[in-house]
């Protein structure tokens, strides 16, 4: 009983495994897996550790969100968890500020509850039964996501912190220079000359 299982960061072997494997360090990703039923974490487990993935699976999504730190990957989770759906899941998610891609699946074929868990920030959802080729490429697909995501994170955060280092005369030069005014028209209204704008 605990809420995460001993599967914690085993990797899998063979080439295709090792490239998944790179793949994992090089994004510096791990699935989490959160399902209430033991045997289909098990499965999920075996499938992704198979395939070369850092896994942590957990009973519910309490559990997963009482052991989260920031690190990284994508959580995989079905749709129906013992404490809450779905799409609390992902609401608690954006709440706390995890930066987590999320695949969600389910049992039941239900096209509109597809669309509410995509529409809510899910970069999938997958019908079970599904085999390990396709929860493998929902999870490439999903870590692609994220990774991209925390790639534009980054640049905007240090976009921000040269923003803050101009000062009051060069952020007016900018503000300027961005809702359209020619470096002519900036440097006559600041009294310097155009090419000081250029630079």
């Amino acid at each position: 009983p605990g809420g995460m299982q001993n599967h914690d960061i085993v990797r899998g072997s063979g080439a295709l495994a090792e490239s998944r494997e790179a793949m994992t360090v090089l994004i510096g990703r791990q699935i989490s897996v959160i399902d209430g039923d033991a045997a289909m974490r098990d499965a999920m487990f075996a499938m992704l550790d198979g395939a070369g993935f850092a896994v942590r699976t957990y009973m519910s999504a309490g559990h997963f969100l009482s052991d989260y730190t920031s690190r990284g990957g994508c959580i995989v989770a079905n749709m129906l968890l013992p404490d809450m759906d779905g799409l609390e899941l992902l609401q608690q998610i954006t709440r706390q500020g995890m930066d987590k891609p999320v695949v969600l699946f389910s049992e039941e074929a239900d096209v509109p509850l597809a669309v509410a868990t995509m529409k809510a920030g899910a970069v999938d959802f997958l019908l079970h039964p599904f085999d390990a080729a396709t929860l493998i490429s929902s999870v490439e697909h999903a870590l692609r996501i994220g990774w991209k995501a925390s790639k534009r994170g980054a640049e905007t955060r240090a976009a921000r912190t040269r923003l803050a280092l101009l000062t009051p005369r060069e952020r007016h030069v900018l503000d300027q220079l961005v809702i359209g005014q020619p470096n002519k028209v900036v440097a006559h209204a600041l009294g310097i000359s155009a090419r000081t704008v250029e630079f």
